[in-house]
């Protein structure tokens, strides 16, 4: 890269004709980033290893705003006057053509290009090194190129007129010494302007009520005949549709770059929130409300034409500078604002606006007022961080913050650790910045950031008297400045609670480290570890012996326990263990035990068996008190290491080392806790036996309501020839719920068409029924194969039987998972048909009539067993009552109409009779029978239910009690009585019901 002595031309003709070459390749692996020659320093290098070449445009605006005689230029096509190094040329090729029958042509380009990613900063060095290496002959042009220059803007001026003369002619020197040309030169003193050549002046451009127009300088309008800055904002065009994308598109036309229309921004970037919020996508059309809102505001954009800031901010011989800002905060958002403030020599004061920056309050977290007017404190001292560079040109004479919340200001005045973490880290940041002396209280009424808070139209902004200038008093005498220290709150919110810390006197480091283990091992190995580094930090490590084993050795086992058990005798048994060494006596509570003290200083129980042929630990255990901590590590340990032994054992394995004072408590307590143990002892929770349903002792006709379940499966053949196949058949038994009485139905396949022809032949012989009752598939125990098949059956048919019993108007009902005692009843006629079956059966098999047979005969058997006793009287003709009373003779698809059993019977005839005897069973059954269901055979204590979110062991039918996982009671289940029975469990990620009689609590602690 050099600088060119004279304009260079646009394009050197290279290649006349187009051609597949090395070079052209080279331009496309550079392009594309990849693969370079290691010896080339490419192009990029530069730019990703050059410093920063240029302030930030409110910088150089300021300094351009303290020159009382202004002078802006342009550096003309700059780029294209920067010559590219002979070997980093064959990087920049293009190909071209000016028509398209033409040949193609490849070119060479000699200068920076456009668009190439180094392109920006290789012009910018280019004028950096100008400006260092001209700056002994143009020491006024190279200060302005190093300082005010943004890109190819010269933005400068000078104290008076001759001095600006002699700065115009010095950059148009030094930009010739470089090959540069200057043009669009302009200044807001005619003296200067005349003294400039018109090639090299700028052209202004008309604007509506200034005739002499106005100058772009960096972004803003610069009106040099008023010395003032405008704004000239395009109006929005009516016949735009208002929607997302087009109000972000006009928000970015308003270039802002200090703040002066902060209010107006802060107006449209709060009502691009509005449509964020309102989820809308990007060129969906707005409501009306916010359309006209959006139409109303923009109509007045055309006004900020009117909206002039003086360039000036100080005026001739001004002094006694000082640096005023304000912040202020709302629910809409917050904003920060500066002015400068200086006294003239005739003793009045000027005070104009510098910069301001305001934010949106974010729409997630929802953040309070006094969160928000820390933040909008934190963003002025950030703006005034950034203004630190021009502190040393102005000379401050003082820095005064303002803000109205009282909050901040105690904050303030508060250590960040007395602060929750949000408003500590952005104190810690403020004062960081600034002192929270320079802080100070302004009435609402008083402070302009309040309208950077809530935003303002173009009018609103026009008519605020506070905005340019800021309050009245900043043009006032200092010392009549309302400077009042604030009233600051009593309670400040986000305080910290204080706890105070205390150590108790018995106070023991080591204990208290003894009691964050729950293993010995790792309690013995931990402070092994610890021993060793001690040892070898206070010895060479060529002294120690195992410095090179990361394993403790046995005797460093030993060690680390002995030290681990002189502590806790030392905090525990301080007291007997000095009577022991003082008076060389034992303390009457230990006299049976004989204790002494041995050559480490361990406490040891002396007792009977000095002489006794055992170790010395068997012989003399350490004394162990049972209140400690390491006393608890032992029994889990020994606990552990004899695979669970009971209290006898695992007191018999401790004693060969350590004597622990009320041992058989402790071992109780410790295996009490032990999950693995508790595990297999483990008591369910079991409520209260249940009251009988409604259903079981209603007077109604017998298999009105009946319950259903599968037995078998049983083995048939085909025929009684030899060699006949053997096939499966199951028993399907319908069981009246309130009598007992009992139908068995021989059915050859598990599938619902079969159960439905069996529940036909059921409602043929014994009329239509109207609920059925069934254990739920769960309940089947799935490590029997036949249990499986029957559940697989009932998961597979469950919605076809139960469309074809709806369709009857038959309801069917299933029991409570995993709690087969729900129906008792039928599990109870199970039994008896198996008890029969197995008596009766062949050892070879029957055939399908053959077993027919005998399941009728058993059937009519079990109809035929007593319900209760009745009656001693011989003479009543009823011996006892059994369910085959409530089936013969009684209609199949009715019940008794009329009450017979009150009128007399020499006034019945033979078939009101038979109903009169049927009543009468029915009476002596609600009368007699139901009585004896009263009692509650078992389960009769109440106990206390589990509560929602205990944790519980989950008992599985087929696992051992190991591997029970353990769940979370998610919410119970009350049955009729009011009683929880049935809880919803949430484990291994699903949520199932299960009884409480599979719920085992966990121990207690």
């Amino acid at each position: 890269m050099k600088l060119a002595d004279k304009p260079s031309k646009y394009i050197i003709p290279h290649h006349p004709v187009i051609k597949e070459s090395s070079s052209t390749t080279k331009v496309r692996a550079v392009f594309n980033g990849s693969a370079r020659d290691e010896n080339q320093r490419s192009l990029n290098d530069f730019l990703m290893k050059g410093p920063k070449l240029q302030r930030d445009i409110p910088d150089i605006i300021f300094n351009f705003r303290l020159q009382p005689i202004a002078l802006c230029c342009d550096i003309k096509m700059m780029y294209r006057q920067v010559l590219v190094r002979d070997e980093d040329c064959q990087y920049q090729h293009i190909f071209w053509r000016p028509h398209p029958e033409s040949e193609i042509q490849e070119y060479e380009l000699l200068t920076v290009t456009y668009g190439l990613t180094p392109s920006a900063f290789l012009a910018q060095r280019s004028v950096r090194q100008l400006s260092t290496d001209e700056k002994p002959d143009f020491p006024l042009a190279s200060k302005s190129l190093h300082d005010y220059t943004y890109v190819d803007d010269i933005t400068t001026g000078s104290s008076d007129v001759p001095c600006t003369i002699q700065l115009k002619d010095e950059l148009i020197g030094i930009a010739d010494k470089g090959g540069f040309t200057l043009h669009k030169m302009a200044s807001n003193s005619p003296e200067v302007m005349a003294d400039i050549h018109p090639d090299r002046r700028a052209t202004f451009v008309s604007i509506r009520d200034f005739e002499d127009g106005f100058l772009s300088v960096l972004g803003s309008g610069w009106i040099p005949e008023i010395d003032s800055f405008i704004y000239r904002i395009s109006t929005y065009s009516s016949d735009t549709p208002v929607t997302k994308r087009s109000v972000l598109s006009y928000i970015a036309r308003a270039f802002d770059p200090c703040g002066w229309l902060a209010p107006v921004i802060f107006w449209m970037k709060h009502f691009m929130q509005l449509l964020w919020r309102r989820t809308l996508d990007w060129d969906q059309l707005v409501g009306p409300d916010l359309h006209k809102l959006w139409m109303q505001f923009t109509s007045e954009m055309h006004q900020l034409e009117n909206f002039k800031v003086p360039r000036l901010l100080i005026s001739p011989h001004s002094k006694d500078f000082r640096l005023v800002g304000f912040c202020d905060a709302s629910l809409l958002g917050y904003g920060a604002v500066f002015y400068l403030v200086s006294s003239r020599s005739d003793g009045n004061f000027d005070s104009n606006l510098i910069c301001a920056k305001s934010k949106v309050a974010p729409l997630s977290p929802t953040l309070t007022i006094p969160r928000l007017e820390l933040s909008a404190a934190l963003l002025l001292a950030q703006l005034l961080q950034s203004l630190e560079v021009h502190f040393d040109s102005l000379s401050l004479t003082e820095i005064l913050l303002f803000t109205d919340s009282t909050t901040v200001l105690g904050w303030l005045q508060k250590s960040p650790h007395l602060l929750h973490t949000f408003v500590s880290n952005r104190v810690s940041r403020i004062i960081e910045i600034c002192p929270s002396g320079i802080w100070h209280h302004i009435s609402t009424d008083f402070n302009p950031a309040d309208l950077l808070s809530r935003g303002a139209t173009p009018s609103a902004l026009l008519d605020s008297p506070l905005w340019l200038h800021g309050p009245p008093f900043l043009r006032q005498r200092f010392d009549s400045w309302p400077l009042m220290p604030a009233t600051l709150p009593e309670e400040l919110p986000e305080i910290k609670q204080s706890y105070a810390v205390t150590v108790p006197q018995n106070y023991n480091f080591w204990i208290e480290l003894f009691s964050k283990f729950s293993s010995l091992s790792k309690l013995v190995g931990t402070i092994g570890y610890i021993r060793r580094f001690v040892m070898l930090t206070r010895k060479s490590r060529s002294n120690h012996p195992h410095h090179s084993s990361n394993i403790l050795t046995p005797e460093e086992r030993d060690s680390s326990r002995d030290f681990c058990v002189r502590i806790t005798q030392r905090f525990h048994l301080s007291k007997e263990i000095h009577t022991i060494e003082s008076q060389d006596e034992c303390p009457p509570t230990f006299a049976s035990l004989s204790p002494f003290i041995d050559s480490l200083g361990l406490l040891r129980v002396g007792g009977r068996l000095k002489h006794a042929n055992l170790p010395l630990n068997a012989k003399h255990p350490f004394l162990i008190p049972r209140e400690s901590h390491l006393a608890q590590l032992i029994c889990h340990h020994y606990h552990n290491i004899n695979f669970h032994s009971e209290i006898t054992s695992t007191q018999a394995a401790i004693q060969r080392n350590y004597w622990i004072i009320g041992i058989r408590g402790l071992l109780k307590k410790v295996i009490h806790q032990c999950i693995r143990c508790y595990k297999y002892k483990a008591r369910s929770f079991q409520p209260v036996m249940a009251d009988l349903p409604p259903i079981r002792f209603s007077q109604i006709r017998c298999f009105l309501n009946v319950g259903v379940d599968y037995a078998g499966p049983m083995h048939i053949k085909e025929h009684n020839r030899r060699n006949a196949r053997i096939s499966k058949a199951w028993i399907c038994i319908f069981v009246c719920l309130s009598t007992k009485a009992l139908h068995l139905e021989l059915v050859t396949e598990l599938t619902g068409a079969k159960f439905m022809d069996a529940l036909d032949r059921f409602v043929a012989r014994r009329g239509l029924c109207q609920q059925i009752m069934s254990d739920n598939g769960t309940n089947f125990t799935k490590t029997a194969r036949h249990l499986r098949e029957v559940f697989q059956f009932l998961a597979k048919h469950q919605d076809e039987i139960s469309e074809h019993l709806s369709q009857r108007n038959i309801r069917w009902s299933f029991s409570t998972p995993c709690a087969p005692w729900t129906g008792g009843i039928w599990e109870a006629a199970v039994k008896s048909v198996k008890h029969h079956l197995r008596r009766s059966l062949e050892p070879h098999p029957l055939t399908y009539e053959e077993f027919s047979t005998v399941l009728h005969k058993i059937e009519a058997i079990l109809n035929s067993r007593p319900l209760c006793r009745l009656s001693s009287d011989p003479n009543d003709g009823i011996d006892y009552l059994s369910p085959g009373h409530f089936i013969i003779g009684a209609p199949l698809t009715d019940v008794p109409e009329y009450d017979y059993s009150v009128t007399p019977l020499n006034r019945l005839d033979r078939w009101e009779l038979l109903r009169n005897l049927h009543q009468v069973f029915w009476k002596r059954w609600s009368n007699e029978y139901l009585h004896s269901l009263m009692p509650r055979e078992k389960w009769r204590n109440h106990q206390s239910p589990p509560k929602p979110g205990d944790l519980v062991f989950v008992l599985g039918e087929s696992s051992p009690p190991r591997n029970w996982p353990l769940g979370r009671i998610v919410k119970l289940l009350p049955g009729r009585d009011k009683t929880p029975r049935t809880a919803e469990v949430h484990f291994n990620g699903t949520k199932l019901l299960r009884p409480l009689r599979k719920l085992v609590p966990l121990p207690d602690p």
